[in-house]
C-alpha cells in the first residue's frame, strides 16, 4: 500500500575507483560524533571573459539535528543574520514535511506518494497548478529514472558501487540538457547526510545521492562536439571532505564544511563593499561581494572611462577618486581584510 505525505517547499530561485581494494568508509555516524553542522559556500566570478569586474557571493547553511535526523536547515548572510529556513518533520524514520519560513511569499506544496520507503510520485503544486514527478528503480533500490508528467521531460541516471556515474536529460526524444558523467574517490560523502532526503524532490541533486565525493563531471551537450570537463578539487581531514572546489568555466564555487566533532576548514573572508557618494538609484559601483583572503577582487565605477559622467537630479558629475585616494576608475587588487571603497564624483554642471 502506498502512503502520501505533504510537503511544503519555497522556491528557489551548485567512477573511478584508485584502488579496488580500498573500503569506503561509512557516511557520518547517527550518534553525532560526526556531523555536518553547516557549510560556507562561496561563488567567485573573476574579471575577464566578459566580466568588466569580479563578484563574490555567499551562503552560510547551518543544520540543526535531533535523534540522528535533520531538523532544521536555515541560510545566513556573512554578518550570521537569518535569510529563510526549513524544518523538517519525520514519522518512522521517513521525511514526512518540509516547513518553510513563509518570510518570502508564496510557496511551493510538494506532495509524496511513496510505495513502502521509495519515493513514486511527487506532485508540485504552486500558483493553482500542479506538475507530477514519477520515479523508477532497479533492483538494487537505486533510482533510474525520474519524468515529468504531461511532458516529454525524463532524466535517467546510471548507478556503480552506490555512485551516480552517469545522468542523461531526455526531451521529446532528443538529448536537452546534455549527459553527465561523474568520477568519483573513496571516501564517504558528508552532504549525503545532509541532503539525501531532499535530493529527489525539488531541485535533483545527483551528487547529494551518491556514497561518495565527485572529483570531476563531464558534460557533453548534442549541439556541441566538445565534451566540457568540470575538476572538483577536494581537501580532507582524515577520511572526509573539509573543503570542495568547483572549477567551471567562468566562476569557482567553493565549499568549506564544518562537523560537529569540531573539525572543518574556515577560510579567511573578506566582505568586499562599494557604494557611491551620490545617493543615485542607479547602480553606478560593481565589484561588491564576499571573497576569501588572496583572492584578485576588481571593482569599477560605472560612469568612468567610458562613461565619465553621470547625471542625476538636475546635476552633472564626472567621476574624480575612490575615498582611499586611487583615481583608476578600474582596479585589481588582492582581498586581505574587510573593506569599503567609495566612488567620488564631483558636480561640474552646475557648479
Amino acid at each position: 500500500m502506498s502512503t502520501v505525505f505533504l510537503v511544503s517547499m519555497l522556491a528557489l530561485t551548485s567512477c573511478s575507483k584508485d584502488d579496488d581494494n580500498k573500503t569506503t568508509p561509512a557516511n557520518p555516524p547517527d550518534d553525532g560524533t560526526k556531523r555536518v553542522v553547516w557549510v560556507d559556500e562561496l561563488i567567485y566570478y573573476p574579471a575577464g571573459e566578459g566580466n568588466s569586474h569580479s563578484s563574490g557571493d555567499f551562503f552560510r547553511y547551518k543544520f540543526t539535528w535531533e535523534n540522528g535526523q535533520l531538523k532544521r536547515w536555515s541560510e545566513y548572510d556573512i554578518d550570521d543574520n537569518l535569510k529563510w529556513y526549513y524544518d523538517f518533520t519525520y514519522e518512522n524514520g521517513k521525511l514526512m514535511a518540509l516547513k518553510p519560513d513563509n518570510l518570502h511569499g508564496e510557496s511551493i506544496t510538494t506532495t509524496l506518494q511513496y510505495d513502502g520507503d521509495r519515493l513514486t510520485r511527487a506532485y508540485e503544486s504552486y500558483n493553482g497548478s500542479t506538475r507530477t514527478y514519477t520515479y523508477e528503480y532497479n533492483a538494487a533500490g537505486e533510482l533510474v529514472k525520474r519524468s515529468l508528467e504531461n511532458s516529454q521531460s525524463v532524466e535517467e541516471l546510471t548507478w556503480e558501487n552506490g555512485n551516480v556515474v552517469k545522468v542523461v536529460d531526455w526531451y521529446n526524444g532528443n538529448i536537452g540538457d546534455g549527459i553527465r558523467t561523474y568520477s568519483y574517490d573513496d571516501r564517504p560523502n558528508p552532504l549525503r547526510t545532509v541532503y539525501k532526503d531532499v535530493a529527489l524532490i525539488g531541485t535533483f541533486m545527483y551528487e547529494y545521492m551518491s556514497l561518495n565525493n565527485v572529483t570531476e563531471y563531464r558534460i557533453q551537450y548534442d549541439y556541441d562536439d566538445d565534451e566540457k570537463v568540470i575538476p572538483y578539487t577536494l581537501t580532507y581531514d582524515g577520511d572526509y571532505v573539509t573543503t570542495q572546489r568547483i572549477d567551471y568555466s567562468n566562476y569557482v564555487e567553493t565549499k568549506y564544511i564544518h562537523y560537529s566533532d569540531g573539525t572543518g576548514s574556515t577560510p579567511q573572508l573578506c566582505n568586499i563593499k562599494v557604494s557611491c557618494n551620490i545617493p543615485t538609484d542607479d547602480r553606478v559601483v560593481y565589484g561588491e561581494g564576499v571573497y576569501t583572503a588572496g583572492s584578485e577582487v576588481t571593482i569599477r565605477a560605472s560612469y568612468a572611462g567610458e562613461y565619465e559622467y553621470l547625471m542625476h537630479d538636475g546635476k552633472l558629475y564626472r567621476f574624480e577618486c575612490w575615498s582611499d585616494g586611487i583615481t583608476d576608475p578600474v582596479r585589481t587588487f588582492t582581498a586581505t581584510t574587510t573593506a569599503t571603497f567609495q566612488a567620488i564624483y564631483k558636480d561640474i554642471y552646475p557648479q
